[in-house]
């Protein structure tokens, strides 16, 4: 299902199963990333960063980075889908560890709202 399918019938909860299922597909493929990757727990700043929950896990097989909102209404208001406009957003961040760059933030990646 494409992903506009998918928030057309967000409150079926098809959104939460495709999610669900394209993260067991990942650990699936990489099963020593989950088993035996570090827990890193990422830390958000700027304005909404109360409504973002992020981590990520890391080991020798590669890096799973994992950032979701959370209190989605409360950011955005009233929304006729769950998809957070970028504005919304103001100049959050997520901090990185330093090996890794820095801070990601929508002027080094691609400024998608989740």
């Amino acid at each position: 299902m494409s992903p506009d399918a998918l928030l057309d019938d967000w409150r079926s909860g098809a959104p939460k199963l495709a999610l669900t299922v394209a993260g067991l597909r990942l650990r699936k493929t990489m099963p020593s990333l989950f088993a035996d990757g570090a827990y890193i727990p990422l830390q958000a700043t700027g304005p909404a960063a109360r409504h973002v929950v992020a981590f990520a896990r890391r080991s020798q097989a590669g890096v799973a980075l994992v950032v979701v909102p959370r209190f989605v209404l409360e950011l955005a208001g009233n929304l006729d889908q769950p998809q957070v406009p970028a504005r919304c957003w103001n100049d959050t961040a997520i901090g990185l560890p330093e090996e890794w760059g820095g801070v990601a933030d929508s002027e080094r990646g691609d400024g998608r709202s989740a």
